[in-house]
């Protein structure tokens, strides 16, 4: 028959208390990974919608531009043949 002494059951404890420390310190980091990666999912498509709209406002800004350009040159060269 196999006798456990305190000593015995003193060591069992400790060896039981480090592994539920350490699973619960595995769970509490998958966690806490798992918020920080939807965070940072989260950060990255708000990054996103902020580039688009940059490069859309640009694109508005640069057809303006060129509408104005293209109507300073018809009005140059209506000027140039109204003046002849």
């Amino acid at each position: 028959m196999i006798r456990f002494t305190i000593r015995d059951l003193l060591w069992l404890t400790v060896v039981a208390a480090l592994a539920v420390a350490w699973w619960l310190d595995r769970r509490s980091l998958e966690s806490r990974f798992a918020a920080e990666r939807l965070g940072a999912e989260e950060h990255f498509e708000k990054a996103l919608e902020k580039a688009q709209q940059q490069a859309l406002l640009k694109w508005h800004a640069e057809r303006i531009e060129h509408e104005a350009t293209r109507r300073l040159w018809e009005d140059e060269r209506l000027r140039r043949l109204l003046s002849k």
